[in-house]
């Protein structure tokens, strides 16, 4: 199995992540998931971007806890973005154009989803500014 490492940097944070092959993953873990935790942000890297006319999407990190690839995404103005979950510490999702395309501040939160339960963790604001 390949397997690469990752480093992220922030104006805050630095990230290090092993990044491994999800096929590969996913051949050899093949059983079910059970998720019973309930997911917790403690920050948003950045936790402001510009609406400037033009300007192109945003990649925005989140560190926290019981983050699960494949099982959790991102709330984001009432719909849910996918996500990269690097660990159960850190995932990133990316913001569109449209996303970005007036100033407000966005209450931001991460949901786990197993079957017909879903677990959605504390909000933190996201400043889109002018």
């Amino acid at each position: 199995m390949k397997s690469r490492i990752l480093t992220f940097v922030t104006t805050i944070t630095l990230f290090t992540v092993l990044a491994i092959p999800v096929g590969l993953i996913a051949q050899e873990n093949q059983q079910a998931v059970a998720i019973n935790r309930t997911p917790v942000i403690t920050s948003l890297h950045p936790s402001a971007v510009s609406a400037k006319a033009g300007a192109a999407g945003a990649l925005v990190f989140v560190a926290g806890q019981n983050f699960v690839a494949g099982m959790t995404t991102v709330q984001f103005l009432g719909s849910s973005k996918r996500a990269t979950v690097f660990n159960a510490e850190v995932l990133a999702f990316e913001l569109t154009t449209s996303d970005l395309a007036s100033p407000q501040t966005v209450m931001i939160s991460v949901v786990n989803r197993s079957g017909t339960q879903a677990f959605k963790s504390n909000s933190l604001p996201f400043v889109v500014l002018p």
